[in-house]
């Protein structure tokens, strides 16, 4: 890969503390184990659509619950060096940019109460069945629903925590990438790591 002698084709090979590597959110494997255990749900109900649907859910949980483990064995790292900067993914350098390509998010904390209204929500729909089984007559509740709606709440807790977690305590950096759609992606760095990469281009609507 031309222009990119002075960065080692490895990540393994940089020099110990040379590496700045992402730090990643819990996302993806919060709302995988929901839906696995919302597939469970619906796969024990009696109609035969609830049932398939609920196979599908279960898929689809554990194809998140992949994605995070995936990203987690092979996250992007970033080796500064003056002004340029080697992007590895997957352990392999990827391309090397300048380091005035890279643009700090500057977060906004009216968006982050935006997205916290989600889990927000997803919390309050939880804990229907809970407090349908606390009324007079609840008993009609199974104990599944009621494991439903604990797994909904716990998930939207977990799921408040991350967005607020890495938008809040990390700094997220916008990373160049090449392709055809996705032109970039978002890089989560611990502000204690982040030294090399500050002076970068700001952004601030986020």
């Amino acid at each position: 890969m031309a222009g990119t002698a002075d960065f080692p084709p490895a990540a393994e090979l940089v020099a110990p503390g040379g590496l700045i590597v992402e730090k990643l959110g819990w996302q993806k494997g919060t709302w995988g184990g929901y839906l696995a255990a919302a597939g469970l749900w619906l796969a024990a109900q009696s109609q035969r659509p609830s049932q398939l649907v609920g196979a599908g859910t279960i898929a689809a949980g554990l194809g998140l619950a992949y994605l995070e483990r995936r990203a987690r064995l092979r996250p992007t790292a970033v080796c500064v060096r003056g002004a340029r900067v080697g992007i590895y993914r997957a352990g392999k350098l990827d391309r090397e940019a300048k380091l005035s390509e890279l643009v700090l998010f500057q977060t906004n904390y009216f968006n982050t109460i935006r997205l916290l209204l989600l889990p927000c929500v997803g919390a309050v729909l939880g804990s229907i069945p809970l407090i349908a089984a606390a009324k007079p007559g609840g008993s009609a509740m199974s104990a599944l629903d009621i494991a439903a709606g604990l797994a909904l709440i716990a998930a939207s807790v977990s799921s408040f925590a991350s967005f607020a977690y890495t938008r809040h305590v990390w700094l997220v950096f916008r990373l160049p990438r090449p392709g055809k759609f996705i032109r970039w992606e978002d890089f989560n760095v611990a502000r204690a790591e982040a030294g090399p990469l500050l002076g970068t281009p700001a952004e601030p609507a986020r």
